[in-house]
């Protein structure tokens, strides 16, 4: 079983110290991926992905010129735009909502900016929205509480913080109405988990083809 990072705010607020980003950048240098550097130093996988890489577009950019590139690009090849786990998963989200706008023809202007998802996932990065499931960094997503195929917007009042579980097994169901089966299958013998596991095998079947 994989294992799961809590989401440590006192952690993943502060800065990286010199030591640390020196410790990392060494560490790569020697050719250790950033579940390998994990292991040697202790730091979260995703602290360290979102330092090394940043943006996900850009990440195949960077690491090609810090193969080749002597020590100055390989410490540019690092990210210094984000600071803390927060702003890069809120810029990942943003990146997806923008995405997903181009496609529903929403107007851009509608969307959340970073700094308020941002906030969102601080203030609601402890549990899920939906089963109340404890939330990792590994396990969280976000959601829309009125999915997009059945005429709702990707505006920061529908948007909702909970697990990739209830991410694809809700598929194009309302908020309301996952909610509603979570409380039914809740009392049956395996507690529902088999039609989870086929609701969430299923997603790709919602109205609309998306959700």
């Amino acid at each position: 079983m994989a294992k799961s990072t809590p989401i440590d705010i006192s952690y993943v607020l502060r800065k990286w110290t010199k030591e640390e980003k020196q410790q990392v950048i060494e560490l790569r240098e020697k050719g250790h991926g950033p579940k390998k550097i994990a292991d040697l130093t202790g730091f979260p996988v995703d602290q360290i992905k979102f330092w090394i890489y940043g943006p996900r577009q850009k990440k195949k950019s960077r690491k090609k010129k810090s193969i080749n590139g002597n020590l100055n690009s390989v410490k540019n090849y690092y990210r210094t735009k984000y600071n803390n786990w927060f702003a890069w998963k809120a810029q990942c989200y943003r990146s997806s909502l923008l995405k997903a706008a181009k496609e529903t023809s929403e107007s851009v202007e509608l969307l959340p900016l970073p700094k308020e998802l941002e906030q969102l996932l601080i203030d609601k990065h402890e549990y899920c929205g939906y089963c109340n499931a404890d939330l990792t960094q590994e396990n969280i997503s976000l959601d829309h509480n009125i999915p997009t195929a059945r005429g709702g917007s990707s505006k920061l009042t529908n948007l909702v913080i909970c697990c990739q579980n209830c991410n694809m097994a809700k598929g194009a169901l309302l908020g309301s109405e996952y909610k509603q089966l979570l409380k039914c299958i809740s009392k049956w013998e395996d507690g529902g988990k088999y039609l989870l596991g086929r609701l969430k095998g299923s997603n790709r079947f919602y109205i609309g083809g998306r959700k």
